[in-house]
């Protein structure tokens, strides 16, 4: 039985990259998903599996081919997200890529490879405390284009030309773009501004607080 849903869930993807229109769909995480989330799931995650849901969005690549990405988030994050990718469709916003991090072994080689991704049970580096992506509230947007800076660090090290912030090329995340007012919009926060007292400037993620949840995980 569950190759036959394994199966048409692949058939429901294949078909929706067939097309230009936007299609996005979530479901609960079957043991399918969670098998292959051998990376990004811990048995010690801050949210049990039934809070969690697999969704797929449509997206424009680089080369502007519509593709299908896959993501792992909350449930309570679903709603905005399809809202949000429907309208970066609409204009052709373009992404790299958007698979489980699971796929490249590592967040570090996931976002080497520009890769957009949300969901994984891991710790805010050099702290116990769990990251947001841990509760699936938060998303890292082409990370390569946008990449992470705290004084002269910066990762992923192969974006290092997107350092100089006034390129604002296509796929990238500033104040004035428009993927920034969607989710502003939406009540997300940006970590191109919300970790500024910390010296940090975590350009390609976004994050949703929500009460009684990750609300001290900020």
């Amino acid at each position: 039985m569950r190759f036959y849903l394994a199966c048409a869930l692949y058939c429901t993807i294949l078909c929706a990259q067939t097309t230009t229109e936007f299609f996005a769909q979530s479901y609960p995480l079957s043991e399918e998903i969670l098998s292959r989330m051998v990376v990004t799931w811990q048995s010690d995650s801050p949210v049990p599996v039934k809070e969690l849901r697999y969704l797929t969005v449509s997206y424009y690549d680089f080369q502007g081919q519509v593709k299908q990405g896959e993501l792992v988030v909350h449930a309570l994050a679903v709603d905005d997200l399809i809202s949000i990718f429907k309208k970066l469709f609409e204009v052709r916003f373009p992404i790299h890529s958007m698979k489980f991090v699971d796929e490249f072994g590592s967040d570090d080689a996931s976002m080497s490879a520009n890769n957009t991704s949300a969901f994984y049970a891991r710790h805010v580096t050099r702290t116990g405390r769990w990251s947001n992506h841990a509760y699936g509230l938060a998303i890292d947007i082409n990370p390569l284009l946008n990449p992470y800076i705290r004084g002269e660090y910066f990762c992923p090290q192969e974006g290092e030309r997107y350092l100089d912030r006034t390129l604002n090329g296509s796929g990238m995340i500033t104040k004035d773009s428009y993927i920034y007012t969607l989710f502003k919009e939406h009540g997300w926060l940006w970590g191109g501004e919300c970790f500024l007292d910390r010296g940090i400037e975590d350009l390609h993620h976004f994050q949703k607080v929500v009460p009684g949840l990750n609300e001290n995980n900020n």
